[in-house]
């Protein structure tokens, strides 16, 4: 892929990208751009992209949910996804 854009511009709303592997995009391996709101990106991978493997040009990600993606570099915090939550496991008691 040459580019490797898959929500392209404009007020498209609730895209759904699943799925993909992008490697070596000459710019972004993801890229949702400005208008594009209500979307779903999940179980995604992008490594080595020109740019960053994973941006959204909406502020906050404006709604954009991003999940269970494996993205190198990302232009904004919301892109990485939710912090993962960790459930301690009960040491058993001798």
């Amino acid at each position: 892929m040459a580019d490797g854009n898959l929500v392209q511009p404009g007020p498209l709303a609730g895209n759904r990208v699943v799925g993909n592997t992008i490697t070596d995009s000459l710019l972004d391996g993801i890229r949702v751009k400005a208008g594009a709101v209500n979307s779903t990106l999940t179980n995604n991978s992008a490594r080595h992209s020109g740019e960053v493997d994973g941006r959204d040009d909406n502020a906050d990600c404006d709604h954009n949910d991003w999940r269970r993606n494996s993205l190198g570099t990302v232009n904004l915090a919301c892109v990485a996804g939710p912090p993962a939550v960790v459930t301690p496991i009960a040491t058993p008691t001798p």
